[in-house]
């Protein structure tokens, strides 16, 4: 099967993503549910609320969280264009809400399909 593309307008922006080779999707969907746990559901879903982002803020390590979401909305093409880790502060300062919008948009594309087929995420210790 080969992979999907999904578009979407976040923030007026077109945005695109296209899922990861199964091999990379693993072993994003492992490092995620490690340090988010069961929060990442809501975000493939796409019914997270505010205070689910300030949960996973609150709740997870900075360092290993910022690089996640990078990695993660960085996967996102905007406007057509790349956005790689030294364009993030540029592309997304000022617009945190946004980096999890794009956040979602990317859980998504690449795991939403695996979610309705029933798994759910562990309960965190």
């Amino acid at each position: 099967m080969a992979c999907r593309d999904m578009n979407r307008i976040i923030a007026d922006n077109p945005m695109h993503c296209r899922q990861w080779p199964a091999s990379i999707a693993l072993e994003n969907l492992s490092e995620a549910l490690g340090l988010m746990g069961p929060n990442l559901s809501f975000f493939v879903d796409g019914s997270y609320q505010f205070a689910d982002v300030l949960q996973v803020l609150h709740s997870c390590d900075h360092k290993r969280l910022t690089a996640l979401l990078k990695k993660f909305v960085c996967a996102a093409k905007l406007n057509g264009q790349e956005v790689n880790e030294g364009a993030f502060n540029i592309v997304y300062g000022g617009d945190l809400a946004r980096v999890f919008d794009v956040f979602a948009f990317v859980c998504e594309v690449n795991y939403r399909d695996f979610f309705e087929q029933g798994a759910t995420p562990p309960e965190q210790d």
